[in-house]
């Protein structure tokens, strides 16, 4: 419907008027079919309230109607599954009285700062990762109650509490006092919580520089060997570490207080019983007896030893004399390697009127004649058979040949390569074996160093007999000579 200059009269008629273009009317009623415009408006200049109940088939806000790309403030809107690209803003409040659910859809939620990546948050399998970086790294893992940081941590508070019964640390030194950087002038160390208890420690004291350890508040100096302990003096208790000898307090001046003193020249040992020793006015020559309660110093005469010899049988006689004895053909019968090798029993004098000097020089030797040799490569060990295989040196003794085969004693303890010992070569030795038969023959085994009371049956293998078993496991030792077995 096109309209143009009608004037309304009061008949209800339009009329068009011929001085303006003016319609007025108080209602305007249209009568055309849905689908046809009922009117037709070719002005796009806005209409002043112009009123209508929808707009394009939809129903009009209460409020201000927002196009597309207008800007406009939303205050207490609800918006039902809206898909939002960006929000921009100086500053952005979000406030539910219900849970916020943030959506990534398997990727991750970008953190950024005018425009740049600082960081992320991701799940992988179920749990939160918390990422950092400009290239999102793993900083941060989540796994239940449980958390893992990939990095270092830096804990910068002033106490540090761990709740744990279990506490595993890689590193192998554990640096305390790290913030110290001058002139150190507290202690340092490890406390022990004892419940009820006095709690006990194991401390650094700056003051003494010295480690102490025991019961908080009573610990004692701990002494490291080649310590410079003057600065113990009159100090109650000490703990003596490894090594530590009497020549690392000899010394100082007395050390300690009352019956726990230990006074400049008194020596220092460990008893295997008893816990008490009484040292009295301490002189030359004395000696240390347990009197059935206690350890006490006690001069010869009081413990009942000759200071001038022995009043001895055939069993045992003294170093003075000893010393004095000679063989046959006058050399001294003690040698320069402090062994008896020079000693034959049946030839032998000596200086000073004393019987029984075959059973006596058995017992002090040990009931066996030996001498001082080198041992060669790979060494000797305990009770071996051995042959001479160069100058003063010897090697394991074998049955499997002549050259080998030449015993000249049995080792009464080991030799390393290189290095001297005695080897017994007549007489007594014990500990040699076990399960021998007694009174049985010994022989060379085709075992290097070995004895056996089985003969070699191997042929070309040497028959040596070296003595007979005494009882299961001592051997008197007699050296035959070697039968090769054909």
């Amino acid at each position: 419907m096109t309209v143009r200059k009608f004037l309304y009269s009061s008949g209800g008629d339009l009329k068009q008027s011929a001085t303006t273009d003016d319609l007025s009317v108080n209602t305007l009623t249209s009568g055309v079919a849905t689908g046809t415009a009922p009117f037709t408006v070719a002005s796009t200049t806005v209409v002043t309230n112009l009123n209508a109940e929808k707009l394009n088939g939809k129903s009009a806000p209460s409020g201000d109607i927002v196009g597309t790309s207008d800007s406009q403030t939303l205050t207490n809107k609800t918006l039902t599954s809206p898909v939002i690209t960006t929000i921009t803003g100086s500053s952005i409040t979000l406030d539910s009285a219900a849970d916020i659910n943030l959506d990534a859809a398997g990727s991750d939620i970008v953190l950024k700062d005018t425009g740049t990546i600082f960081g992320s948050l991701s799940q992988v399998g179920g749990e939160l990762v918390i990422k950092s970086g400009v290239t999102p790294t793993s900083a941060i893992t989540m796994s239940g109650a449980n958390v893992t940081i990939a990095g270092d941590l830096t804990v910068s508070g002033t106490t540090t509490t761990v709740d744990s019964n279990t506490v595993t640390i890689g590193d192998n030194i554990i640096v305390l006092n790290f913030d110290e950087a001058g002139t150190p002038s507290a202690n340092a160390g490890i406390e022990i919580e004892r419940g009820t208890s006095t709690n006990s420690s194991v401390t650094w004291n700056e003051t003494s520089d010295k480690w102490t350890a025991g019961i908080t508040g009573s610990e004692a100096v701990i002494i490291l060997a080649g310590d410079n302990i003057s600065d113990l003096t009159n100090d109650s208790s000490f703990i003596a570490a490894a090594g530590v000898t009497y020549e690392n307090l000899s010394a100082n001046s007395d050390i300690g207080t009352g019956s726990t003193q230990v006074s400049q020249g008194d020596h220092l040992h460990t008893l295997d019983a008893g816990s008490n020793v009484t040292i009295t006015a301490n002189a030359t020559g004395e000696l240390l007896k347990w009197n059935g309660s206690a350890w006490i110093n006690n001069t010869l005469s009081e413990a009942g030893i000759s200071a001038t010899g022995h009043n001895h049988d055939a069993s045992y006689f003294t170093e003075t004399e000893i010393g004095s004895a000679t063989t046959s053909s006058g050399s001294d019968l003690v040698g320069d390697d402090n062994t008896y090798s020079n000693f034959t029993p049946a030839a032998a004098t000596v200086k000073g009127a004393f019987s029984g000097i075959d059973t006596a020089l058995g017992a002090i030797v040990g009931s066996y004649l030996s001498a001082t040799y080198t041992a060669g490569t790979g060494g000797i060990a305990s009770k071996d058979a051995v042959y001479i295989s160069a100058n003063d040196t010897v090697l394991k003794a074998d049955a499997s040949g002549i050259a080998t085969s030449r015993v000249i004693g049995i080792s009464s303890g080991a030799i390393s390569a290189a290095g001297t010992g005695p080897i017994v070569t007549e007489g007594l030795l014990t500990g040699v074996s076990t399960g021998w038969t007694a009174g049985g023959p010994v022989f060379l085994s085709e075992t290097t160093g070995l004895l056996t009371q089985t003969a070699p049956t191997t042929s070309a293998a040497v028959i040596l007999q070296v003595g007979i078993a005494k009882n299961a496991t001592d051997l008197q030792i007699k050296i035959g000579t070697p039968i090769i077995n054909s």
